[in-house]
């Protein structure tokens, strides 16, 4: 793999690994990493380490207040990626909320996010202008703040898409436990 040895700080985004939720496909904000999803971390962790990244260079890690974000986390900790003292636990990066919809099954739409649902509002939930703007609130924000080193965010995949779609300009799906490193240099217009 490619070293990351650049003068320049990256950030990292990272999904956390396969959660109990993928496999039974319900809303469930309460959802453990499954023993797959803990083994996907770990091996996306070596994937970082071999690529250069690590604990000294990596200065802050923003996770989304889930369980399954706060484990997947703890592993990259266990792995030596991450100092657990630069956590920064972050409710704006969490999933979209449910609502009534917590513990169900998930609603597919034909050629839309799940998380996309127009009446969102009626069962309690998000909807997707609101994860939006929670996101673009992160991400005014971090774009703000100058970074003596690596940033690593550790989210689920809608808040993920909605972050990239600000960064670069394009929705970039992550997979469970995969992670992507961009420049961290800000172009968002709406500074």
């Amino acid at each position: 793999m490619i070293q990351w040895l650049h003068a320049q700080p990256m950030l990292i985004v990272m999904r956390h690994g396969e959660g109990t939720h993928n496999i039974e496909d319900v809303y469930d904000k309460n959802a453990q990493l499954t023993e797959k999803g803990r083994q996907q971390v770990t091996e996306s962790a070596l994937k970082l380490l071999e690529a250069g990244f690590n604990r000294e260079n990596i200065v802050k890690i923003f996770v989304s207040p889930m369980p399954r974000t706060r484990e997947t986390a703890a592993l990259l900790v266990a792995a030596g990626l991450i100092d657990s003292g630069k956590i920064i636990c972050e409710p704006r990066i969490e999933e979209p909320h449910a609502g009534i919809l917590e513990g169900k099954k998930i609603i597919r739409c034909e050629g839309k996010n799940h998380w996309d649902l127009p009446d969102a509002e009626m069962y309690g939930g998000e909807t997707i202008s609101q994860v939006r703007e929670r996101i673009k609130n992160f991400y005014l924000e971090l774009s703000n703040t100058p970074s003596d080193g690596h940033v690593l965010v550790v989210s689920h995949g809608t808040p993920i898409r909605e972050l990239f779609s600000l960064h670069l300009n394009e929705k970039i799906a992550l997979n469970v436990a995969e992670a992507k490193v961009v420049p961290l240099s800000f172009k968002c217009s709406e500074k």
